[in-house]
């Protein structure tokens, strides 16, 4: 029997303050980034999602001509889900306040809440105009995981001022970019670490025409950035040039190319952490990298994705499956993916601002997500990272290999969201020893 859609949005109204009240989507919901994909699978969305921050506007438009009669029961849950947190987006004012504690790092990759020390509070403020938004975030911590010695406890990582001129976004923003299909990790950027301080141009509305010579590319969503690593005794001199082009010439196909050139300033650092007079070498003082990527959807349950890359003539390479199966009571999202990333871009991304795993040399994920009809929602995955010799001095890693289990859960209380995150870590160490390592998170979030 088909699941009432009033009952589902009045489920939904409890948790919909899960994801930004600002012009795009942001890299903290995994779940919300789950119901995009169902709904592309399906046909429904004519918008490229393998770019974040995602514009809101033209979802918003693609979500307006969807008829969900012909939808089964995942595909109404995940419009329902989309439908709630874009009603929530378009609120004139929204602020948050934030808690979060943990034992270790948790949460290094991914979409979802990263945990980088043992403390913090953050506090949200943002407005939202005809033609502009600002969103200022403050956020307190202590004891930061990171153990390079350059962390910074206090930050303003989330803020951003934006101001939209025709159908382009003009931004000066501190938030994290996604830019591909992988559901774990991300070649050119990803959860792992502190966001760029970055000024951008984004395409507004992507589904607008752009040229009539590019009529056959689809939806094109582009982004032009130049930022620079947050401060760090390190880094803090870093800059990174950047650019990607996202469309979608047919509904089952989503494709991208990025470029990107990084410079450092530093061609070695002493490796103050470690016991030893070793020291660890950075790539060279600039790495160029191009790559390009693609989702293809199956069928209506299933979707394929790949990235291949190319740093200063070194390769990498992304592939992944996703499936969905779903019953009246619960939804489920399977996952595998594999990543090799190429040496030099290893070693810029082990020094990234807190950091705390490095970049592996390779990593496997197999994942399982549960999504509940009451809102609340559970996460499985299990991964080995395989590091190279350079990386793990860039990181102060031991380990050759980490295996790792990750359970994380979330659910509404006291009138926000809480959730809980763990991990078990088994490190093979080059001293052909093994080491366990237990880690445990809890945030909570209240939006007002």
């Amino acid at each position: 029997m088909r699941f009432s859609g009033y009952v589902l949005l009045c489920l939904f109204s409890v948790t919909a303050f899960a994801s930004k009240a600002a012009p795009w989507v942001d890299t903290n919901d995994r779940y919300l980034r789950s119901s995009l994909k169902i709904l592309t699978d399906g046909g429904y969305l004519r918008t490229p999602i393998n770019t974040y921050p995602l514009m809101w506007q033209p979802l918003l438009g693609d979500l307006a001509s969807i008829n969900t009669i012909s939808m089964n029961d995942s595909q109404l849950f995940a419009y329902l889900r989309v439908m709630s947190a874009a009603d929530f987006a378009k609120q004139s004012s929204i602020n948050s306040l934030s808690l979060a504690a943990s034992s270790d790092a948790v949460g290094t990759s991914g979409f979802g809440r990263q945990y980088q020390q043992q403390a913090a509070v953050a506090i949200s403020s943002e407005r939202i105009g005809k033609n502009w938004a600002l969103g200022v975030t403050k956020t307190f911590a202590d004891n930061s995981h990171y153990q390079n010695g350059f962390a910074s406890n206090n930050n303003w990582d989330g803020s951003y001022a934006a101001y939209t001129l025709g159908n382009w976004v003009l931004s000066a923003a501190q938030q994290q970019l996604w830019w591909g299909p992988a559901y774990d990790s991300s070649v050119s950027f990803s959860n792992s670490g502190r966001p760029l301080k970055a000024l951008q141009i984004s395409r507004l509305n992507s589904t607008l025409p752009l040229l009539a010579v590019l009529k056959p590319l689809g939806a094109v969503n582009m982004q032009l950035l130049l930022a620079e690593q947050p401060g760090s005794a390190l880094l803090r001199h870093a800059k990174v040039l950047a650019a990607r082009i996202n469309s979608k010439p047919i509904s089952q196909l989503d494709v991208g190319i990025s470029m990107s050139q990084l410079y450092s300033v530093n061609s070695a650092v002493p490796a103050n952490n470690l016991q030893s007079n070793l020291s660890y070498t950075l790539a060279p003082s600039r790495i160029n990298t191009v790559s390009v990527d693609g989702r293809y959807s199956i069928s209506q349950h299933a979707a394929t994705y790949a990235e291949l890359t190319k740093s200063n003539g070194e390769y990498g390479w992304l592939a992944g499956a996703e499936y969905i199966i779903a019953n009246q009571t619960v939804q489920a999202l399977l996952v595998a993916e594999y990543k090799k990333t190429a040496d030099q871009l290893q070693d810029w991304q082990s020094v990234q601002h807190s950091t705390p795993y490095g970049q592996a040399a390779s990593r496997w994920l197999a994942g399982l997500e549960l999504h509940y009809r009451n809102g609340s929602s559970i996460y499985t995955n299990l991964s080995q990272a395989s590091f190279s010799e350079n990386t793990a001095l860039v990181a102060n890693i031991p380990a050759n290999k980490r295996t790792k289990l990750a359970v994380g859960y979330q659910t509404a209380l006291f009138s926000g969201l809480v959730t809980v995150d763990t991990e078990l870590s088994r490190d093979a160490l080059r001293n052909n020893q093994v080491k366990f390592n237990p880690a445990l998170g809890v945030g909570w979030e209240r939006r007002w």
